[in-house]
Order: structure tokens, then C-alpha cells, then sequence
């Protein structure tokens, strides 16, 4: 886990959207795009990869992947697995968290674990960046996720560096505790492996997933991409 993570941790936020808008993806990293960055996201909604016996492997559904395809691995816990409609939608009440929904939409029930492997940049350089963005909710009181790098072997964590909330239950609920979170971690590795793996586990609903890494470039490296950069720009204002 990150040096940075246990200072940062301290400044938890937690805010409250009010907007209808649901988008998951919320809070992308600003280096998303620069050389050495990927992206995945998964928003469980294939019906067809739940069949059967577990282990699943949902497939991405976004993303940049110029390093080569993700495997996520999805092991659910006795009695889970992918639910067809949103558990809020399925309990019901007086407020739900999107209620529309598209067809196919759903949520893994997980009380077991959510493994990604995600190869990287080969550069060896001395640090990677791991942004990852969860969609979720609490299955009881008091559950949260647990992030845990495997390889590179990394403390587990259960502070995020940002907590929104994205919808919470009415007060006249029956279950006040129901609240869906959309979740910011963000992982320093040093330095750069050529892959990372990492597992989400807890008794919580897993809604949606979103993966950036990047292998940042030494000071040297940072130093060209802007000069190269300023003679670019120079070259089309001469244009």
C-alpha cells in the first residue's frame, strides 16, 4: 500500500450528490491518457457470464488496454452470487438508487471476493499508480470493502481516499443503514511491476469497477514528453 495512503486516509471525504445522474466512472485520475496508463471498467451487466459454477470472468465493458487484456475473477461466497436488479430496487422503498436501471443491469453479491490481474507497462520505472473507482453497498451495518494488493504484496486497507455517497435510504426506511457508495482508492507501487493483482472482499454489493494504472515516467522521462510536447505546439501555431 501507498506511503501517501495513511496521510491521506486522514482526510476521508465523504459528500452527498444530489444529481440523478449515476455515472460511476466519477472521479477518473488526471493522468488518465499519458503514456503508460491504462484503463478498465466493468459494469457486471451480461447476464450469460453468471452461469454455472463459479469462478466467473466478466469481461471489460470500457477501457484503454494497450498492455495486453485484464482477468477478473469473481468467486462469490456461499448463497451470492450476480443479482439481476439492484438489491435497493429488489427490497424496495421509498427512495431507490436507479430504479430504471438498463435491462441486463445488476450488481455482483459478493461475500467472497473480486481478484483483477492487469498487466502494465514493461518500463521499469520507480513507481506505478493504481486509481481504483468502486461502486457499492453495505449487505448489513457496519460492512465495508476490503482492497488488498497480492502481487506486489501490499497491507489490506479499508479506507478510501474519497467516499461520495450516491444514494441513502429514506428515513421512514426499514433499513436506514442502506446507503450506495461510490469509492476512490489510490495506490503508489514501487516500482513499476510489469503486472499487478489485487482483490476486493467483504459482505458488501459490488455495483461497478473502474481500474487506472500508470507507470510514471522518471523526471528525465517527464522532461522529454514536455519538450516534445512545446515543439508540437510550436510547430502548429507555425502551421
Amino acid at each position: 500500500m501507498c506511503k501517501k495512503m495513511v496521510a491521506l486516509a486522514v482526510g476521508l471525504c465523504i459528500t452527498l450528490l444530489t444529481c440523478n445522474a449515476f455515472a460511476e466512472d466519477l472521479h477518473p485520475p488526471n493522468w488518465r491518457g499519458r503514456p503508460g496508463s491504462s484503463w478498465v471498467q466493468y459494469e457486471f451487466n451480461k447476464p450469460g457470464e453468471y452461469s454455472g459454477q463459479s469462478p466467473y470472468y466478466p469481461t471489460p465493458d470500457n477501457g484503454y488496454l494497450p498492455y495486453g487484456q485484464p482477468v477478473l475473477t469473481y468467486i462469490p461466497g456461499p448463497g451470492a452470487g450476480w443479482q439481476p436488479k439492484q438489491p435497493t430496487w429488489v427490497l424496495g422503498g421509498g427512495g431507490l438508487y436507479d430504479p430504471v436501471g438498463e435491462p441486463g443491469d445488476g450488481w455482483l453479491n459478493l461475500s467472497g471476493e473480486i481478484t483483477l490481474w492487469m498487466p502494465n507497462s514493461r518500463e521499469i520505472n520507480p513507481r506505478k499508480e493504481v486509481w481504483i473507482q468502486l461502486v457499492w453497498e453495505p449487505q448489513a451495518p457496519g460492512n465495508v470493502p476490503t482492497v488488498e494488493f497480492l502481487d506486489p504484496a501490499r497491507p489490506p486497507s479499508t479506507i478510501p481516499l474519497v467516499r461520495t455517497i450516491l444514494w441513502q435510504a429514506p428515513e421512514n426506511d426499514p433499513n436506514p443503514w442502506r446507503v450506495v457508495y461510490h469509492d476512490v482508492w489510490h495506490f503508489d507501487l514501487y516500482p513499476n511491476p510489469q503486472s499487478e493483482t489485487f482483490q476486493i472482499r467483504g459482505g458488501i454489493n459490488v455495483d461497478e469497477l473502474v481500474v487506472d494504472t500508470w507507470c510514471v515516467p522518471e523526471p528525465a522521462g517527464m522532461l522529454l514528453l514536455a519538450v516534445g510536447a512545446l515543439a508540437t505546439f510550436r510547430r502548429g501555431r507555425r502551421a
